[in-house]
Parts: structure tokens; sequence; C-alpha cells
């Protein structure tokens, strides 16, 4: 239950830097495998939820576009984590620092982020056109979700970019990051959460794509 609400907590803060900690931490201890799957995916799931309140935030009229695939998406995790819960397995308690988020350093990093985000996409988008938005979602959404969020949650807000390409778009880059941090499991977690963690990734980031490329609402592009 520890584990499960640090999952929870890793995912309000970073879901990121809580894929790094436990994957660091199974290569060691390969038992806590079945913890480290969980509370990665939790945390991967939670991002969505932080999605949708920041763009009822700064976007409220681009809510009923988002929600609707956002809720389909984190049904699947629902499905997958009620899975692997049957086969959950008992392990030893471990202490999992995610860091500080209130960090003036942490704060300066999301102003530096956001900023290069926001230019961007508003460069992108006046100059070439909605469609060059999605390589800025990818690149953006490797490392933060948020950023690329909120810049273009304030785009369809001023009515800059349609609608149904800025949910695609935020909804892109948070595909990109669950890419990255399977990166990660692969490169730096132990064999055994490699093994039970990468299928389901894998899974979750085809079927974001799949949602973003044929979700009903208009073409993609």
């Amino acid at each position: 239950g520890g584990a499960l609400l640090g999952g929870v907590l890793g995912g309000l803060i970073s879901s990121t830097a809580t894929t790094v900690s436990y994957a660091t931490r199974s290569r060691s201890y390969q038992a806590m495998a079945p913890v480290a799957t969980g509370v990665v995916l939790i945390a991967s799931a939670l991002v969505y939820v932080r999605i949708l309140l920041e763009i009822l935030a700064v976007a409220p009229t681009l809510l009923s576009q988002l929600i609707w695939p956002v809720l389909a998406y984190l049904l699947l995790f629902v499905v997958i984590m009620g899975t692997l819960l049957l086969r959950f397995e008992d392990t030893g308690s471990h202490e999992v620092k995610t860091g500080n988020p209130a960090e003036l350093s942490t704060a300066l990093v999301f102003a530096a982020i956001y900023s290069v985000v926001v230019f961007a996409s508003a460069a992108v988008s006046e100059r070439y056109g909605e469609t060059m938005l999605y390589p800025v979602a990818v690149l953006s959404g490797l490392t933060d979700v948020d950023a690329i969020t909120l810049s273009v949650g304030n785009l369809s807000q001023d009515a800059r970019i349609s609608a149904d390409t800025a949910w695609r778009v935020i909804f892109i880059a948070s595909v990109s990051n669950l890419l990255f941090k399977a990166g990660v499991v692969a490169v730096i977690g132990g064999t055994s959460l490699r093994r039970r963690l990468l299928p389901v990734m894998a899974l979750l980031v085809v079927a974001g794509v799949f949602f973003a490329a044929f979700w009903p609402g208009g073409p993609a592009s």
C-alpha cells in the first residue's frame, strides 16, 4: 500500500524522477520489480490527471475535446494495473527519494523549459502551421509534459490553433514522455523490471499513438 501511494505522490511530483528512482533500485534488488512496475505505471497514469487539471486551468474550452481520449487511455492503464495487482508480490519496504519539488532550482528549470516551449510552439505554429507542432511535442514531451500542455492550451484558448490539433499535440507529448520512461527502464532498470514493464509500456505507447491518430473528431494533422 505504501509503495502504491508512493506511485501516486511520485506522479504528482514527477513521474520521470519516480521512474528513474525505482528503475535504479531494481538493479540491485530484483525482487523489487513487481513493486517498481506498479509504482511506475501509477505515476505515469497520474500524468494524465495533471494534464486535465492544467487544461481546466488555462484552456477550459479544450477540456471537452481532451477528456474523452484521456479517460479511455486511463481506463487502459487501470485494466493493465488491475491485472498486475492480481499477481502482486509482497516485498520489503524501500525508501525512494524523488527530491523536493519546491526547490528553487526545480522551479527555474521548469521556467526555462516552459519559456522555450512557449516560444517554439508559437513560432512553429505561426511559420509552418499546426502540423509542425507534432515534432515539437515529441521533443518537448521527452522530458516534460507540463510545459507543452500549458503552451498548447494557451494557443488553443487564444484560437491560434484548432482544438482538435491542440489535444492531439498534448496527447502525443504525453506518449513521448512514456516512451522516454520506457527508455529509462531499458537502460538503467534491472532485468526483472525490464521483463515485466517494457512490454506493458510498449503496448501503452502503441495504443497512445493509435488514439492520437485515429480518435474521432477530425484529421490528426
